[in-house]
């Protein structure tokens, strides 16, 4: 067995046996559906269209994904079980790969079990499977940036309460950063940076049912950047 499936097993298994994986599943499941339903009138608009179900997830996956990248490295010292992974034979690199995979495993298993919201609706209209396919792949995207942006902030975290409070911050302020241009009134280079700089404005042509490269681009750099740096804080941490 690789050492990134056997170490996969172990963080996936992990997270099936806490209460963060659950919570995490509960309030999202809830949350969103609350919001298509209550917040944003879905019988009532009578469109055949779940983008409303969508456009709130950036804000949701930044105040509910912190509960599982939190304990990825934050908790490991406090329970003391960091040594113990530092003397395996496994690179830091791959350690961070499959604490990545086993979060992404449990987001895929609840985005799984959210089907249940478009089947629910599919008698109330024609919906387009395509653009449905699409929004799926932008929320995986999605959640794969802020995990890694996650276990980043965790590793360099002595506790899963600040590594928590962190995760959280940075996805909201990111989640939120492409407003500020109209707040600001700013125009030309710096409005435009500002909007590429957001998760969420690159969430959105997905949530239109646009697949486009750049953004998945986009997405991957991300993901790839921050499980770098964390990789690297644990190498720096190694030879202190």
């Amino acid at each position: 067995m690789s050492p990134i499936l056997a170490v996969f097993r172990r963080e996936f298994r992990s997270h099936l046996n806490t209460v963060p994986a659950y919570l995490f599943a509960a309030f999202f499941l809830s949350v969103s559906a609350a919001w298509l339903f209550l917040a944003r009138g879905f019988f009532v608009r009578g469109e055949a269209s779940l983008r409303s179900y969508f456009e709130v997830l950036p804000a949701l996956l930044a105040v509910l994904l912190p509960a599982l990248t939190m304990r990825s490295w934050a908790e490991e010292r406090r329970t003391g079980t960091y040594e113990l992974l530092a003397t395996l034979p496994v690179r830091p690199g791959e350690l961070v790969a499959a604490k990545h995979l086993a979060v992404l495993g449990v987001v895929g298993s609840v985005l799984v079990l959210s089907l249940s919201v478009p089947l629910s609706v599919l008698r109330f209209g024609a919906f387009d499977v395509g653009v449905l396919v699409t929004e799926y792949i932008g929320t995986l995207a999605l959640a794969s940036a802020c995990a890694a942006l996650g276990q980043w902030v965790s590793a360099r975290s002595r506790t899963p309460a600040g590594a928590y409070l962190g995760t959280s911050a940075l996805l909201l302020a990111l989640s939120a950063i492409h407003r500020l241009p109209a707040v600001l009134g700013l125009s030309g280079i710096a409005a435009r940076g500002l909007v590429w700089l957001s998760p969420a404005s690159h969430f959105e042509s997905f949530v239109r049912g646009v697949l486009d490269s750049r953004d998945l681009a986009y997405f991957a750099i991300l993901t790839a950047g921050f499980l770098y740096l964390a990789a690297k804080a644990l190498v720096r941490e190694a030879w202190r």
